[in-house]
């Protein structure tokens, strides 16, 4: 397999391997208060490199609550 060349197949097997990729962060829990550090890092990275940023930084979620209080 030569991989000088530009074909096709490259692009699938990298969508692929993006989207194994993405899947697999997205099935990560988030961090409890009780989880190792590493965890919390380890989560807030992978997300970033899978561009779930507003995962990554915890940024406030755009729906408003509705339940009563």
């Amino acid at each position: 397999m030569d991989l000088s060349t530009n074909s096709p197949q490259f692009f699938w097997i990298g969508m692929g391997v993006l989207w194994i990729f993405s899947a697999a962060v997205s099935a990560m829990d988030a961090p409890r208060a009780d989880d190792s550090r590493f965890y919390g890092w380890l989560y807030r990275f992978t997300h970033f490199l899978a561009a779930n940023l507003d995962r990554a930084f915890g940024a406030p979620t755009t729906q408003s609550n509705t339940e009563k209080k």
